[in-house]
């Protein structure tokens, strides 16, 4: 028989574990993380056949070719999984590690240690927050796809010709008018990550940002600085 485990419960799991696994010696670390690359050896002919399930469902809603290739999994990718885990089993516990040290004037010694990775109560209880309210949360999710089309449609129209997306942000490869381009966006009142010498990435957000993005856009050509 399959047991359906619900997102919610899979977070409410992972933090119960996190309290065990946070006391754990490095060797029991080692012993599990073991265990899981087991785990996924031994699981590989159903991890395969679930993953082609998903693949269909990922064409059937459009998603690209180049993104159902870095999702596609295949025994050797699912081999290589494991053979991952178990490398970072053999790598030394950064829990604890003594990352600096230092006496104030004051005569107060502070002491930096590397803690495991966590996530703020507030954060665990946004996510809960927004799986019991699935409905708005698909809401949401519909409203921003509806403004990516909208602001690519925009884009292509104008001339772009931008990367594929199923995010919520744009790629704009503008080369080396990277640096001048995102002084526009900045002008504008945007903020846009930027990659010197690539491009940057935009997000997509409420309608008017968007708006803005476009307005930059049309800059950008007629400036010179559009790197289509």
């Amino acid at each position: 028989m399959t047991t359906i485990v619900s997102a919610r419960d899979r977070m409410l799991r992972a933090k119960d574990a996190s309290r065990t696994i946070g006391l754990l010696t490095d060797a029991e670390k080692q012993t599990a993380l073991r265990a899981i690359a087991d785990a996924i050896d031994a699981g590989a002919p159903e991890i395969v056949a679930a993953n082609a399930e998903d693949l269909v469902r990922g064409r059937e809603s459009g998603l690209t070719t180049g993104l159902l290739d870095r999702l596609a999994l295949d025994e050797t990718r699912v081999a290589a999984l494991a053979s991952a885990v178990r490398d970072i089993a053999l790598l030394p516990d950064p829990v604890g590690r003594v990352l600096d040290e230092r006496t104030l004037p004051s005569g107060v010694a502070l002491t930096k240690v590397a803690v495991p990775f966590g996530v703020t109560s507030l954060a665990q209880i946004s996510a809960l927050a927004s799986l019991d309210a699935e409905d708005e949360l698909q809401e949401r999710v519909d409203a921003l796809i509806a403004e990516r089309e909208r602001v690519v449609a925009a884009l292509t129209e104008a001339g772009w010709s931008l990367p594929a997306t199923q995010t919520n942000f744009l790629w704009f490869p503008l080369g080396d008018s990277t640096a001048a381009a995102m002084e526009v966006f900045d002008a504008h009142g945007l903020l846009v990550r930027g990659f010197p010498g690539e491009g940057l990435r935009a997000t997509i957000a409420e309608s008017e940002a968007n708006d803005r993005i476009l307005a930059v856009a049309a800059e950008l050509v007629e400036r010179g600085l559009a790197g289509r």
